[in-house]
């Protein structure tokens, strides 16, 4: 048995701004790596009652969300991947929760343009 465990109040939150000082960041790496801002995935989109529905089938053992990073179709652009887990991190729901709506193609408010 392993001595991680997973709690309900895992992660912390940061403020609106430190986000965007993050988000500027990863933009400006993929920048000064000559990546155009249309071919890299920006975020991902889960609906609530997507989510909600995954923590109602994973039952009371539920005490975390996992989020894998996968690669797309072309071994390329990430993804996510969400799974109720247990404080052992086994897989509780029978279902996994992927593809939602990414920026590209769907960004609100439009990414700027690269210059």
């Amino acid at each position: 048995m392993s001595d991680i465990h997973f709690t309900e109040n895992d992660g912390s939150f940061i403020s609106q701004t430190e986000a965007d000082e993050l988000i500027l960041k990863t933009r400006a790496f993929y920048k000064e790596s000559e990546i155009k801002s249309t071919d890299y995935t920006h975020y991902q989109v889960f609906g609530k009652a997507r989510l909600q529905q995954l923590l109602d089938e994973a039952d009371s053992k539920c005490v975390a969300f996992k989020f894998h990073f996968v690669a797309d179709e072309k071994l390329n652009n990430p993804r996510l991947v969400v799974m109720a887990v247990d404080e052992n991190g086994n897989v509780l729901a029978g279902q996994v929760l992927a593809a939602g709506p990414s920026c590209p193609p769907k960004c609100f408010p439009p990414i700027p343009p690269d210059n």
